[in-house]
């Protein structure tokens, strides 16, 4: 995500356009769409609220994944999530997960 709001702040995207690209369209590929994929009513409120201000470098070790290593490392990024909500709830904030493990569930595909 930081690298796609890295390029949106460069101006070679536009934020509606990733929003489209990284929620709506994976949705209705999944068949998951309206409910996942959209800010509606009926829909699950999963939100990522972003600073397109915030500035900083990717580390490897401050990413929450399998790997532990990234092409990226070092790559100086602008626009960053500060807030994730999932079903309307707080999971993550300020790069960091918050919550109880297991409070997720799968999503059948309707494709």
């Amino acid at each position: 995500m930081r690298l796609m709001l890295t390029e949106v702040s460069r101006g070679r995207l536009t934020l509606p356009n990733y929003v489209r690209m990284a929620c709506a369209m994976p949705a209705k590929a999944f068949g998951l769409y309206p409910r996942k994929g959209a800010l509606a009513e009926g829909a699950d409120a999963d939100i990522v609220l972003v600073d397109m201000t915030k500035r900083g470098t990717i580390k490897a070790q401050e990413l929450h994944s399998i790997g532990n290593a990234t092409p990226f490392e070092d790559f100086e990024f602008i626009g960053m999530p500060v807030r994730t909500l999932v079903r309307g709830r707080t999971v993550a904030s300020d790069g960091q997960p918050l919550g109880t493990p297991g409070w997720g569930r799968n999503v059948a595909l309707t494709r």
